[in-house]
Formats: structure tokens, C-alpha cells, sequence
């Protein structure tokens, strides 16, 4: 996963019954941050160019964390 699948993923989880979003952890630049700390461990599925899901594994600074 890339910064570039941000739009897409942001979508998804806007449009996922009963998820809530965090307005600085999950945001453009805080998302941008955890690739950055996280560089292989975040992934994305997608099906003819179309985001179905993402895996986001790491730490932000000591707490491990575990998004899908």
C-alpha cells in the first residue's frame, strides 16, 4: 500500500456500516505517517482496479496496532 490508495481506502471505510474514523490518525497525513513507519507491512486487495480492502500492521511509536 501507498499514499496513492488513500482516496480509494478513505471511501471504503466511509462507506463500511459502523466503522468510525479518527480525524488525525486516519487522516490523509496520519495515514501518510504510518506507511512511512510501516513500509512493508500495509497492504491492499483489489479486483479489476477497484480497492476491496486494506491490511494496515505496525506500530505508531510503541503500540502495536492491527487494521483491516
Amino acid at each position: 500500500m501507498d499514499i496513492s490508495d488513500y482516496d480509494a481506502l478513505r471511501h471504503l471505510w466511509l462507506n463500511t456500516a459502523g466503522l468510525a474514523l479518527n480525524s488525525i490518525d486516519d487522516s490523509r497525513e496520519g495515514i501518510e505517517k504510518y506507511l512511512l513507519r510501516n513500509p512493508t507491512t500495509c497492504f491492499v486487495a483489489e479486483e479489476k482496479g477497484r480497492l476491496l480492502g486494506a491490511s494496515l500492521l505496525g506500530t505508531m511509536g510503541g503500540e502495536d496496532s492491527f487494521t483491516i
